[in-house]
């Protein structure tokens, strides 16, 4: 037939009955002798007969696929090992995870492969499918209002830490004499960080305003328009040079920023790739209702940050946490109870159906592989009923 062949070549015509369950079973039996290539004898058509069957096929190898992926983001986790241990002895000591790729499993499934029928394997896939959908899109919701909670915490603490460090820098002065600084501010500027010391100037000149406006009769409101006001949340650790940029310019040096590092990374509800982040805190004079105050919430949005928010009180501070701390582990045990149900429906899929055999999804992708080059050659014969041929 052609040149570079490793063994000589014949070449034949092949007559197949037109009826399909008799074809296909002859061309498995045939496949089964040895290899065969076949000539594509409609090469010139537009429409092949067996099309919507291979599309079926693809179909079912893009959910094969899909379930291995979830499998795969499994391994490792807390239920991982009971479904290794439900599965067969095999599937439990294989090092590769939890879906067995035995080194016989071509010829085991090749020989035992027969009972395999692709109505009930398309059947099964569909329905385990549609419900490992339902439930991701729930989990993917789950994770991402864990996630907010744990970035919620994660800038109450750092309020926690400030509002108790201004209260202690207040506290030690006044007890100091007058016009000597405190200690507590000046061991926080010794260490690289203001935030104690921002909180006291803060407060005093809010007080200083407050009073001075009071004499004049301003009243409340231009008090409040000149107070100090706070943008918190978390973004990504890689966009801080980037924000601290940007933010310089859209502010025009108006706004005192502070970083803090969270050390655990947070896991993306998307990709389920794990992302470093920082907590973020913006001072600028005005309130909350200014411009100012929206442009920058607008430019911590545009580089992935999330915006909570910044608590008035110590009090208020410890009530948010308490609270948030309940609903971490709610949501822990709503994942948790996720995985555990994902492991149980996907168990009979990680069993191994006969000893020296792959998992039953890995048989099912080799099945549909093999039912594909079936009919991906059944396109390739001529003909019309009664009978089919091809070179």
């Amino acid at each position: 037939m052609s040149t570079l062949r490793s063994e000589p070549m014949v070449r034949g015509t092949i007559v197949l009955p037109s009826s399909l369950p008799v074809a296909h079973e002859l061309l498995e039996r045939l496949g089964r002798l040895g290899a065969v290539q076949f000539v594509d004898m409609q090469a010139a058509a537009l429409v092949r007969p067996y099309n919507n069957y291979i599309q079926r096929i693809e179909e079912m190898e893009r959910i094969i696929r899909f379930l291995q992926e979830e499998i795969r983001c499994l391994e490792g986790g807390p239920g991982a090992a009971a479904a290794a241990a439900a599965a067969a002895a095999a599937a439990a000591a294989a090092p590769q995870g939890l879906v067995v790729v035995a080194p016989d499993g071509e010829r085991s499934f090749l020989e035992n492969g027969q009972g395999y029928v692709l109505d009930k394997v398309e059947e099964a896939l569909n329905r385990l499918y549609g419900q490992f959908v339902l439930f991701k899109s729930n989990n993917s919701s789950l994770q991402s209002e864990k996630n907010a909670a744990l970035e919620e915490q994660c800038v109450l603490r750092v309020a926690l830490q400030q509002q108790q460090g201004g209260a202690a820098a207040a506290a030690a002065a006044a007890r100091a004499p007058p016009g000597s600084p405190p200690p507590e501010a000046l061991s926080d500027l010794e260490d690289g960080g203001a935030n104690s010391l921002l909180l006291q100037q803060q407060q005093q000149q809010q007080q200083q305003q407050r009073n001075s406006e009071e004499d004049l009769g301003l009243g409340r409101k231009a008090a409040a328009t000149a107070a100090v006001s706070a943008v918190a949340g978390v973004l990504p650790a890689a966009e801080i040079p980037r924000f601290q940029r940007t933010l310089f310019r859209a502010t025009r040096g108006n706004a005192f920023c502070f970083f803090q590092s969270i050390e655990l990374p947070f896991c993306d509800p998307k990709s389920g790739q794990e992302v470093q982040k920082s907590v973020f805190v913006v001072y600028h004079q005005g309130s909350t209702q200014s411009l100012l105050h929206e442009k920058i919430t607008k430019v911590s949005s545009v580089f992935g940050g999330c915006c909570y928010e910044w608590p008035l009180s110590l009090k208020q501070t410890q009530e948010r946490l308490d609270g948030l701390a309940d609903v971490i582990k709610d949501k822990e045990k709503a994942l948790a109870a996720y995985e555990h149900y994902f492991l149980g429906e996907i168990s009979t899929l990680l069993d191994v159906p006969r000893e020296g055999s792959s998992s039953l999804i890995e048989e099912w992708r080799m099945f549909c592989q093999k039912e594909k080059a079936i009919y991906a050659a059944l396109n390739c014969f001529e003909g019309k009923p009664p009978c089919l041929a091809s070179s």
